[in-house]
């Protein structure tokens, strides 16, 4: 199982309860902070739509914070920080801070008549990753780190355990991404890469994650089996091997294991237009999805659980019964979709020393998502992760 360290749940935990304890209708917070999106989006949510922060720092004045999720749930909101005054009104209000310029602030504020004692600083509970990174140190001082090349053969035996897996089940799948592009351009890994992808019509998929039974060595990942797991699309992980992976967007790190990603294909439109539209979509359900996944370690808010219905949003579209197919989970390339004809079958291609399905339509395919996809990129466009993966054998 993966575990979640969620290090702003609490502060959103203590933030909550002093709302609640105060009975407080507006919040002022003091200073500039990486969490502040997460931090409005929950007083939004609370009801709380007075909120004003406040900075000491010229250059900080006059920038807009918006909620986490971009204005999908709460349109037309964003907050510009603002120098340190108060008016009348602002008295009543709550203050907030989590930073070390607690002495500071408080003298400003003296002058408008806020006594220290009104300041709620939350800074002790901002420092959670900094203990964290300090323990995870520790830990991993008596694993041996794995090289890339290391890294790559395990993630390989992991595909064939996979491949092997499908067949025996009756599953369709494709290898796809940096994985099909390193089969056709170097029969093989591509020599920098360091994950492998995998693509599976989305009802295949399904039944992959109803019917996988782990064992001693690998385990299936996937919200619906294990309520920790982070992501939206699922993966296949090697229980030898201790990995770290830190998910900066949801202030969040995960401790897990070498993987194999697993994205679910469906119905996607055809025009540039409409491929652009599901695109967009496609970004509001990803905020979504990773709001509702930091906001549920937060004891005493209760949100209900978005996940099926963003699940169900995404693919909405049957890839067997649609003429063009493509990857719902966005990702960091250009927006893509190909015929379904492209995936209609497989074909078998060289990867390392194994074979392994490919779809049909794999040149139509690396040409919608690379473009010209023979061409070796230089150093500024190689991609890796370069996630610490260490050995447990």
């Amino acid at each position: 199982m993966t575990k979640k360290f969620n290090f702003v749940a609490p502060l959103l935990e203590r933030l909550l309860q002093t709302i609640q304890e105060q009975g407080s209708t507006s919040v002022i917070w003091l200073g500039n902070h990486p969490w502040l999106p997460v931090i409005i989006e929950v007083l939004l949510d609370i009801g709380i739509s007075d909120i004003r922060i406040l900075s000491n720092r010229e250059w900080e004045q006059g920038l807009k914070i918006e909620p986490f999720t971009w204005g999908i749930r709460h349109p037309d909101c964003s907050i510009e920080i603002e120098p340190v005054f108060l008016n009348d009104e602002d008295k009543d209000s709550t203050f907030f801070m989590a930073n070390t310029h607690y002495l500071e602030f408080s003298w400003q504020l003296s002058v408008f008549g806020i006594l220290p004692d009104q300041i709620i600083n939350l800074y002790d509970l901002s420092c959670d990753h900094i203990l964290f990174w300090k323990q995870q140190e520790e830990r991993v001082k008596n694993l041996d780190l794995l090289s890339g090349r290391q890294l790559q053969m395990i993630e390989l035996n992991t595909l064939i355990y996979f491949r092997d897996y499908c067949k025996k089940k009756n599953l369709t799948f494709f290898i796809g991404a940096g994985t099909l592009l390193g089969a056709i351009r170097h029969q093989g890994f591509i020599p920098w890469d360091d994950d492998l992808d995998v693509y599976m019509p989305y009802e295949d998929y399904l039944r992959l994650i109803e019917e996988f039974e782990d064992d001693e060595r690998y385990e299936l990942l996937d919200w619906r089996r294990d309520d920790n797991y982070i992501i939206p699309f699922a993966q296949l992980t090697d229980k030898t091997t201790y990995l770290i992976r830190e998910y900066p967007w949801m202030y969040c790190c995960g401790v897990t294991a070498s993987f194999i990603d697993i994205f679910p294909l469906s119905g996607y439109p055809a025009d540039a237009e409409g491929i652009e539209a599901q695109w967009e979509k496609n970004l509001r359900l990803d905020r979504e999805w990773y709001y509702y996944m930091i906001v549920k370690d937060v004891s005493g808010f209760n949100v209900k659980d978005e996940r099926q219905r963003i699940s169900d949003d995404r693919h909405s579209q049957s890839f067997y019964l649609s003429d063009r197919v493509g990857n719902v989970i966005r990702t960091n390339h250009r927006p893509w979709s190909v015929s379904r004809g492209a995936f209609e079958t497989t074909v078998s291609v060289r990867f390392e020393n194994e074979y392994f399905p490919a779809p049909i339509g794999y040149d139509e395919y690396l040409k919608a998502r690379y473009d010209n996809y023979m061409r070796i990129p230089d150093e500024t466009e190689k991609e890796r992760h370069g996630f610490p993966t260490y050995s447990l054998k």
